[in-house]
């Protein structure tokens, strides 16, 4: 009924309680994943319970992480494009501090 799921599965062993597993690689899900590629076998994804565990942890925090990253690009994309494309032969003095605010965002990006 409605967007309900039924698994019938233990996803909250599966998913794994971040205070008991601070390292997310040691959580079983990580371990589960491992094992599977370690025998290159990926059926193990289409289960219900490790969907639904992957659904849960992506829009938890993997998407928001995603979005920022992605709006950070875009932002950093703008600002090439502002900056020289605009002004190829870079002469003019009022790209200036949008050259060093790009310069910078650069930098960032590559730390």
């Amino acid at each position: 009924p409605g967007h309900l799921v039924r698994t019938n599965y233990y996803i909250k062993h599966l998913y794994g309680n971040p205070a008991t597993y601070s390292d997310p690689w040691k959580s079983p899900l990580a371990r589960l994943i491992q094992l599977c590629g370690q025998l290159g076998d990926n059926d193990f994804f289409k289960h219900p319970a490790v969907r639904k565990t992957l659904e849960l942890k992506w829009k938890g925090f993997g998407l928001a992480h995603f979005c920022m990253r992605q709006f950070w690009f875009v932002m950093l994309l703008f600002m090439f494009m502002v900056t020289i494309v605009g002004d190829p032969g870079g002469c003019q003095s009022e790209y200036d501090a949008a050259r060093h605010l790009l310069f910078i965002m650069s930098v960032i990006t590559l730390l």
